[in-house]
């Protein structure tokens, strides 16, 4: 079996998988959320699989008073499969966590603060891209751990009035503490928010700011991320989508890194059951050619 046909097959299971698994009501205390989505990417006339997979299964115990205590497990994995051989990596989570008035506190494998509170649209809605160019336009630590290693951490998340926050410090074998503050703050129909990345042992801080909103049936978003450490200077990001329906939006995307510009186009059909399917184009001088996108999911 070829690595192209084995990446079809295995996202066609996890995506029977899921459906499965959201049919029927989890009891009370237990959370399963993620997606998995299978992209076919066309470039210079070569094709590429990629199943990318997410996933996130907590459980909470009510302990005395507002106190609950558990665990959350979860994964993020991502297969790169061409003609001549493929590539894969995955990352593994799992927190203990303590959650009562003053917040939610989660200690072990634990995913970053910027994960928690800043979630951005790919460009061209392509996955992929947004990895290869992921160190230039936010926070790095995500792609570290995905691509490079586990690292143990400490994360808090609260909330002051309408305001979110979460901050994290990941501890990197053989490197050393990388800390991560993020927040956002509703006003009216947009929202602000932003992430400092801070490397410990190089004192070098790096830092997203922006915001994004909606006007009918319009979403726009604008955001800034100056580089301090991985060498990639400052970026600037600005996205809009227009809701044909309910269940259609077409979108657009423009990155202008220090490398060059980086343009996506996409539209997504996303059915109520969670299944959706997706149409994307991207090009610039940021890559090597223009690249084509049908990829195929599920939400949960």
């Amino acid at each position: 079996m070829s690595a192209k046909t084995l990446a079809a097959v295995s996202g066609a299971v996890l995506l029977l998988t899921a459906a499965s698994a959201t049919a029927f009501d989890l009891p009370q205390g237990l959370t399963f959320t993620g997606y998995t989505e299978l992209e076919n990417l066309f470039s210079d006339g070569e094709t590429s699989m990629v199943l990318h997979g997410r996933g996130d299964v907590g459980i909470r115990i009510q302990g005395s008073g507002a106190l609950s205590f558990g665990a959350d497990i979860g994964f993020e994995n991502i297969g790169v499969y061409v003609d001549n051989g493929s590539a894969e990596r995955m990352a593994l989570y799992a927190e203990l966590v303590v959650e009562g008035g003053f917040g939610a506190l989660s200690v072990g494998q634990t995913r970053t603060a910027a994960e928690r509170i800043i979630d951005l649209p790919d460009p061209g809605g392509m996955r992929l891209l947004a990895d290869r160019v992921g160190y230039a336009t936010g926070p790095g630590l995500r792609l570290e751990h995905l691509y490079y290693g586990e690292s143990l951490g400490l994360r808090y998340d609260g909330s002051f009035g309408p305001a979110r926050v979460s901050a994290s410090l990941n501890h990197i074998e053989d490197y050393g503490n990388v800390a991560q503050f993020a927040a956002e703050f509703p006003i009216g129909a947009i929202v602000v928010e932003g992430a400092l990345e801070v490397d410990l042992p190089s004192s070098e801080v790096s830092v997203l700011l922006g915001g994004q909103g909606t006007a009918g049936k319009v979403d726009v978003g604008l955001y800034v991320f100056n580089d301090a450490y991985y060498g990639n200077g400052t970026s600037l990001r600005a996205f809009a989508s227009y809701h044909v329906s309910e269940q259609v939006a077409a979108s657009a995307q423009i990155m202008v890194l220090e490398g060059g510009q980086l343009f996506g186009i996409d539209v997504k059909y996303s059915h109520p059951s969670g299944l959706y399917g997706q149409l994307g184009v991207a090009n610039g001088s940021a890559i090597d050619a223009t690249v084509t996108d049908i990829s195929i999911g599920y939400k949960f």
